[in-house]
């Protein structure tokens, strides 16, 4: 069997946060850092022409929020799993996002290593060598 990396798409308007996950990410074997996109529209854009496995989103944004885009690319790929991570943690917070379609939700001062460990257990498809 092959393993099938899964690209993934970061939607954070901090360079520091995918600096962090391009790390993150070089020991998992299942998933690939794509690209990065500083805000809501460009990151719309890159899934709209890439559609990466999954979308790792913020929510807050200079004048918007991430959770808008939510249904948007559940919209274009009802597949793709959308993963919150945010310092927005409270309750409510994560509790729309559920209800708008996110797959995950991760508290970025408080749940990295969840969020990595998610990612490297991730299961992707195996298709016959």
């Amino acid at each position: 069997m092959t393993l099938v990396t899964t690209k993934v798409l970061i939607i954070d308007d901090s360079i520091i946060i995918g600096n962090r996950m391009k790390e993150m990410m070089e020991g998992c074997s299942s998933v690939y850092l794509l690209d990065q996109a500083f805000n809501i529209e460009d990151g719309l854009k890159v899934f709209e022409t890439e559609n990466p496995g999954i979308t790792i989103l913020d929510i807050g944004f200079p004048g918007n929020s991430g959770m808008f885009l939510i249904p948007l690319i559940k919209k274009l790929n009802n597949s793709a799993k959308v993963i919150m991570f945010t310092n927005y943690s409270h309750k409510a917070y994560q509790t729309r996002c559920y209800e708008m379609g996110a797959d995950e939700f991760f508290d970025k001062s408080t749940e990295s290593e969840l969020l990595k460990e998610y990612l490297e257990n991730y299961s992707s498809q195996q298709i016959p060598a």
